[in-house]
């Protein structure tokens, strides 16, 4: 448990935070990035972090990871004196604490950096503020998702950069701890250069960075197979990997279509497979992640000698979350879809009890658990960068900070009511989805009349989840708040398991959803959706 009487030690110590200025990646996103609300807060001195509410710093904080994470974790805000306190702004319910930017902090960094650690970087943070080192038994997980920057990639207690060098910037990544060390080989990538590498490394606070910017959002067409296999992972690693496809025979080998020179390989999607997976699925995987995909291919267990990492950032699917063996899911269980996500596997055993096998929870989960493929899932919601993770590194001006501190509390209101239709219309509870809509809402179904009015809409929803049980991953798109209007755009895949037993239905779909605010509540005003028979990119 994280330790709320910290006593801060750090000034006798001439220690400088090594959690240090966001490069706000806001000003090169593109409109149409799976959102996170909110995206920015004040940047240190721009506005004073003394005028902002609590509502606004605990937005802040739970800008600094997935919102299915944020949205229960404990909040915490930096001690403001020696021997002072974290100030408790928000009791969590799950195993996670967000932190805010560290602005009203003894040692400021220059810019917004929230964070969100589980209980073992949490552990991680309390040692390395009170100069110990810490009790790592287990993997951790971190979050920073408004990026970083360190004033030494090898000392965590260096008060400056060394000789000839700045402080160094980087892009939106998550933060891996691996019990029992690394080997500085492990992850070779240079400092903030968009590649896996590591910080602090051959010290007791060593750890894994592992940016999670992305060039395209959409994955290309499989008939493209190196576009699509490259639309995997971030394009430091893509655009210098070797690109295989699969067999399309039994013991068959990789195809090269084209030799890389970075020791990380780019896979399209499996659709030339017999069986392929449900959904368009390319990934990006480290040499290790290679052996293992290699050797459940030719049967054999893995030989997994040290950490690797695998990309997945467009998402993927499969059979059975437990058993590897399983390649189509058994009659009447759909396929389980998978959000974006980093994977990451470990040369020891997991404790399986110890994570979810929920892939639909928005938090890390263990796959095929208790097994020789076992791995952790990572669910991510990858940034886009025009070009390389350094073409994020740009400035952001007081003007610009002040305009997004401005709107960020509200959009991280409006954020979390837009969540919290999708969960309810996931639990198939619809009175919960009811209460969203406005009296008078009106929603455009492709190919029927106009549904107006909640009873109406209450009808449909009520006839929809009395004829399927649905499965479903959703992504929230887009989204724009301009005053007490505000529009939402999401795309879904989700599979209609009849409740008659009739065949499966998979379903892919895009909706834009107006709001307003009634009476200071956000509201359902209307909708337009449209769906396809199957996935657009299946051939």
């Amino acid at each position: 448990m994280l330790k709320l009487k910290l006593k801060l030690k750090l000034k006798k110590r001439g220690f400088t935070l090594w959690l240090a200025c966001v490069l706000p990646v806001l000003l090169v996103l593109s409109a149409c990035q799976p959102i996170q609300a909110p995206t920015q807060l004040a940047a240190s001195g721009m506005i004073p972090w003394s005028q902002l509410s609590t509502e606004m710093k605990i937005a802040n904080a739970m800008s600094g990871g997935p919102m299915a994470i944020a949205r229960a974790a404990t909040i915490l805000d930096w001690p403001t004196a020696e021997g002072d306190d974290w100030h408790v702004l928000r009791e969590g319910t799950n195993r996670w604490t967000c932190f805010t930017d560290d602005a009203d902090f003894l040692y400021p960094t220059p810019a917004v950096d929230p964070m969100c650690l589980d209980d073992v970087w949490v552990e991680w943070n309390d040692a390395l503020i009170n100069g110990r080192e810490p009790v790592l038994e287990a993997p951790g997980i971190a979050y920073m998702y408004q990026g970083g920057a360190t004033v030494n990639n090898d000392d965590p207690f260096a008060s400056g950069p060394p000789e000839g060098m700045t402080v160094q910037s980087g892009v939106p990544h998550i933060m891996l701890i691996v019990p029992g060390g690394l080997e500085p080989t492990d992850f070779a990538g240079e400092m903030h250069k968009g590649m896996p590498f590591i910080m602090f490394g051959e010290t007791a606070y060593e750890h894994v960075m592992v940016p999670i910017v992305a060039h395209t959002l959409t994955a290309p067409d499989p008939s493209d197979r190196i576009a699509n296999a490259m639309s995997a992972g971030p394009m430091e690693i893509a655009q210098d990997a070797t690109i295989l496809d699969w067999p399309t025979e039994a013991d068959a080998g990789w195809t090269t279509l084209r030799e890389g020179t970075n020791g990380w390989t780019c896979l399209p999607d499996d659709n030339v497979m017999t069986p392929a997976t449900l959904t368009n699925d390319p990934m990006c995987l480290d040499a290790v992640w290679l052996e293992w995909l290699t050797a459940s291919l030719e049967g054999r267990e893995p030989e997994i000698t040290r950490p690797g990492i695998g990309y997945m950032l467009q998402g993927g699917s499969i059979a059975d979350n437990e058993d590897p063996s399983v390649m189509t899911p058994p009659e009447g269980q759909a396929w389980q879809i998978d959000p974006p996500h980093v994977m990451v596997i470990y040369p020891e055993p997991l404790d399986v009890d110890a994570w979810s096998h929920d892939a639909q929870s928005g938090e890390p989960y263990i796959m095929f658990g208790g097994t020789p493929f076992e791995h952790l899932m990572i669910p991510v919601d990858p940034v886009l960068v025009t070009g390389t993770a350094e073409a994020a590194m740009a400035p952001v001006t007081a003007t610009q900070s002040a305009v997004a501190a401005d709107k960020s509390a509200e959009q991280a209101r409006f954020v979390e009511t837009a969540l919290a239709l999708e969960e309810a219309y996931q639990q198939e509870d619809v009175e919960k989805v009811i209460n969203f809509y406005a009296e008078d809402a009106i929603s455009y179904a492709p190919g029927f009349p106009s549904d107006v009015g909640q009873d109406a809409i209450r009808g449909v929803y009520q006839d929809y989840f009395e004829t399927y049980e649905l499965t479903r991953d959703f992504q929230l798109v887009d989204v724009t708040v301009n005053g007490d209007f505000a529009t939402r755009t999401a795309e879904w895949t989700q599979i209609l398991n009849p409740r008659d037993g009739s065949a499966t239905i998979t379903e892919v779909g895009r909706c834009v959803l107006g709001w307003q605010k009634v009476e200071g509540e956000w509201k359902v005003i209307w909708e337009i959706w449209n769906t396809y028979d199957d996935l657009p990119s299946q051939p």
